[in-house]
């Protein structure tokens, strides 16, 4: 039985952790969990995936993606932040909407420096989304748009994310199949540093993560003496 999580930390206090030797270790576990290529071309796509903002943003069909306000949107509209990244379709009938409001929770608990930095990110994998679609999913659970961004998808781009982060896992009776759980955590340069799966999210763990992954990249961008 997993452990109850502790709660999430609401006050500034940074927690007792080394950053860089986090950083390091959670960068070679989300590598170890990436699902096994089925061909080469599937190998260079999945390390894009696991280390590459861009690769899941950037790459659709006749120009870049679009969000929930219809606008066009590309991976360096997040450069300098924290970024969450999850799967999601606007008739998920549970998962997507209590991973939302999961992260939802996770930042409005965050210090304020730190939340300052995040940006939360809902990709869509039913090419059937549109952008009106998202917004009425974001509006009907009041989600920040100062910090949420759904994104659509083309065909090509949805069946490439769900190779690349994980397939559909949980079918929901006649309402079909959910998206993968999975977040993806990537640091202020866009390069994965935290991955997150099964079907009830961490917060407290998340929230320490996110601390300090934003302590670390404060630090690794100030000037050295």
């Amino acid at each position: 039985m997993m452990a109850k999580p502790s709660p999430i930390p609401t006050g500034s206090t940074m927690p007792s952790v080394r950053p860089a030797r986090l950083i390091a270790g959670l960068a070679m576990l989300a590598s170890l969990l990436a699902p096994l290529p089925a061909s080469a071309d599937a190998a260079r796509d999945m390390a894009k995936a696991a280390y590459d903002l861009p690769f899941l943003l950037d790459t659709v069909a006749g120009g870049p993606t679009v969000d929930q306000a219809g606008r066009a949107r590309t991976a360096a509209d997040f450069a300098d932040d924290l970024v969450v990244v999850g799967l999601v379709t606007t008739h998920c009938p549970s998962l997507c909407v209590m991973r939302a409001l999961d992260l939802a929770a996770v930042a409005k608990a965050l210090p304020d420096g730190v939340r300052a930095h995040l940006r939360l990110v809902a990709i869509s994998v039913d090419p059937a989304d549109r952008p009106a679609d998202l917004a009425g999913f974001a509006d009907g659970l009041h989600l920040d748009a100062a910090r949420w961004t759904l994104l659509a998808t083309d065909a090509g781009q949805a069946a490439r994310i769900r190779d690349a982060i994980g397939r559909q896992v949980h079918r929901a009776g006649d309402d079909g199949a959910e998206p993968s759980t999975n977040l993806f955590l990537f640091d202020r340069r866009g390069r994965l540093m935290q991955s997150f799966g099964g079907r009830a999210l961490d917060r407290a763990r998340l929230a320490r993560d996110l601390v300090a992954l934003d302590a670390f990249d404060a630090a690794a961008s100030s000037p050295h003496p």
